[in-house]
């Protein structure tokens, strides 16, 4: 036994609609219509479209331009980083030079260190100094009683150099003695030539 079935409907022959006509206006909007195309001086039938593409393409442009100015710029960046450590660390042992050279002068510019370089030249302290003071009238008064400085000794004078032409060595043969002897013999040609 099994259950009935239906049997589908007869289809029914249904009329294609046809499309709506299109909607008449009304004559109070035709007015509406017609005097804002005067006022907007027809306007909206010429209205110009600015296309976006070239827009578009110029903005992709402009993105594409700055990401490769960022990555050229990036590469020399990294292609210059050996010189720059190579120049930062020459400025440092520079700049530990010009310490040095400030110490050392530092060092040299100290009271002791300019007595006795001034000793080393031979020169004396005074054993009073006198000082100066300029009054406010632009006069000048001596305080205290100036006392000169005791001479140094005189320095040792150093023997000159020897001024003696060696003798030359002995000759083997006689003849060859006698030579040197006759040239030594010989005057010096007169008139200054």
């Amino acid at each position: 036994m099994s259950a009935p079935t239906r049997a589908p409907a007869p289809a029914e022959h249904t009329p294609r609609q046809s499309p709506p006509a299109p909607r008449q206006r009304s004559a109070a909007a035709d007015r509406a219509y017609q005097r804002r195309e005067q006022r907007t001086g027809g306007a909206l039938r010429q209205r110009f479209v600015v296309p976006r593409t070239p827009f578009v393409l110029m903005v992709m442009g402009l993105l594409g331009a700055g990401l490769i100015a960022s990555l050229w710029l990036s590469t020399l960046a990294t292609a210059d980083a050996p010189k720059l450590e190579a120049e930062q660390k020459k400025s440092k042992q520079l700049s530990e030079q010009v310490e040095l050279l400030q110490r050392d002068v530092a060092a040299a510019g100290t009271p002791g260190a300019l007595a006795k370089r001034a000793q080393e030249l031979g020169m004396q302290p005074a054993p009073e100094p006198a000082h100066l003071l300029v009054n406010p009238d632009g006069s000048v008064t001596v305080v205290g009683k100036p006392k000169a400085a005791p001479l140094p000794a005189p320095p040792v004078p150093q023997a000159p150099p020897s001024s003696t032409i060696p003798a030359p060595p002995p000759a083997a043969d006689g003849a060859q003695a006698q030579q040197p002897a006759a040239q030594a013999a010989v005057p010096p040609p007169a008139g200054g030539g």
